[in-house]
């Protein structure tokens, strides 16, 4: 399969996806207002994190197989070569993971000290099955980047809810 291919079919998937939780979240709000804010936020995470799987695992092919233990060694190149592909790859894998720091203290309210833990072990987790299904290099810089996006995905969290709890009562 081509990348475009595969860009086809994930955004066909993200629509499916998205109009499914669109339609459950109609219902439940419809049958219980009580539980509609978060469960529709349960059923928009469940899709991000099936998302993640399909970018990372389902769809994606590496003829490639190795592993690389150096860290930052992209960053490196960048600087030493001048070659600034690398920046994209960076930043995307930081903003992959920023959504599961941000969502999941919402959701997991009696958890949230597990927040970054456990999205570092998903992190871990997938670099581990890319390796082993030929997938992707085990690669210890998206673990780091994909770790770093969990937990400024948290501090993005805990800032919205500093303000959101600090907030004015006048509605200034």
């Amino acid at each position: 399969m081509t990348n475009l291919t595969i860009l086809i079919i994930m955004i066909i998937i993200t629509i499916i996806l998205s109009i499914a939780t669109y339609v459950i979240s109609r219902y439940i709000i419809k049958t219980d207002k009580r539980c509609s804010f978060k469960y529709t936020l349960m059923v928009l995470f469940t899709c991000y994190l099936i998302a993640i799987l399909n970018l990372t695992l389902i769809f994606k092919r590496n003829e490639v197989v190795g592993c690389n233990f150096i860290p930052f060694n992209d960053i490196y190149k960048i600087l030493k070569h001048h070659t600034y592909g690398n920046i994209q790859y960076i930043v995307l894998n930081v903003i992959l993971f920023i959504p599961y720091g941000t969502i999941s203290p919402v959701l997991f309210t009696n958890k949230r000290n597990l927040v970054v833990l456990s999205g570092i072990l998903m992190s871990f987790i997938i670099e581990i099955i890319q390796f082993i299904t030929h997938r992707g290099i085990l690669d210890i810089n998206d673990f780091i980047y994909n770790s770093s996006g969990v937990l400024i995905g948290y501090c993005i969290y805990k800032l919205m809810f500093m303000l959101v709890k600090y907030r004015p009562k006048n509605g200034l």
